[in-house]
This record gives structure tokens, sequence and C-alpha cells, in this order.
């Protein structure tokens, strides 16, 4: 796929841009696990964690900037695209919301679906999302649009740049 392609970039929050694991493991007080019985956890205690405004104090990951700096450099249209669930969501979509103009950049669109899957609404030809969940991935990638799964601000970079400048092979 060449630049001309590409023709939006949607990053997702938690677990790209804000530290969700280690803030929500600050928040309980033990090592909350990015597995099965972290999810159902945090699925427990979400009610009691989004009042304490969880969202609005998440960490930014460690290499944020770095990600959010080659996003501006490439000048393809972006915005935030995040899951904020149904549970004290007027709550959570403010505090996401407040979280970006925060850390990110006051000006960006901030859209929360109610679950990841339901991001795929928003895929199409040439519309890039960059999340670090493999269903989410997995839908807008079936929905037409490029995914890359986020690990780290340097893979997901690498992923972009060959998005944007495939090599040939001829």
């Amino acid at each position: 796929m060449s630049e001309s392609e590409v023709k939006r970039i949607f990053v997702d929050m938690d677990g790209v841009l804000a530290d969700f694991i280690s803030g929500c493991s600050k928040m309980i007080g033990q090592p909350l696990k990015n597995d099965a019985e972290g999810h159902s956890e945090y699925d427990k205690r979400k009610p009691e964690l989004t009042n304490k405004r969880l969202f609005r104090n998440l960490p930014p990951t460690v290499d944020m900037y770095e990600l959010i700096a080659y996003i501006k450099h490439t000048h393809l249209p972006w915005e935030i695209l995040s899951a904020a669930g149904s549970i004290n969501r007027e709550l959570v979509v403010f505090d996401k919301t407040k979280w970006i103009e925060q850390y990110v950049d006051p000006s960006i669109v901030v859209t929360c679906t109610f679950n990841g899957r339901q991001k795929a609404m928003f895929a199409k030809k040439g519309s890039v999302l960059i999340d670090d969940v493999e269903d989410n991935i997995d839908a807008w990638e079936k929905a037409g649009g490029i995914g890359i799964l986020h690990v780290s601000a340097e893979n997901t970079i690498k992923a972009l740049k060959l998005l944007r400048n495939p090599v040939s092979l001829h």
C-alpha cells in the first residue's frame, strides 16, 4: 500500500497511549494481569474503578510520545477511537477525553464506542487502526480497514512506515 492509499489513522487509547494495566494495578492495590483473569477482575470492579476516575488518572505508556510524534509527522488525518463501555459511560467518555486533551492534543477528535469490536464501524479502505487487542484488529480488517496490532511504539511505527513506503519487489 502506498502513502496515498493510507487515508486516516485511528488510535486506541488504553494499552496504546495510556498504560491501563499499571494504572489499574495501582488503583486496586495489586498487580492486574493482562489475561482473562485480569479482565474478569477489572470487570467485577468497573463501577468502583470508573467512579474513582481510573481513565482520567492512567499514566501514559512509556513510548506514547514517540508514537504520537510519528503519527503527527505523517501529516495524515488521525483521531482517537476508544471503547468506553456502558458502565458509568458518560464519566468514562469525559475522563478519556480529558486525558487525551492533557497528554496528547487538546484538538484531537475522540470517539468512544461501547466495545472494541464496534470500532470496525469506522473501518474503510485506507483507514488504519492501531490497537492492542487482536479481536478489535480482526473486526477492523474484516470490515475493510488495515489493522496494526500494537505491542510497542517502535513496532507500530515500523508497520506504519511499511504501509506508507512499501518495499518494491521488482
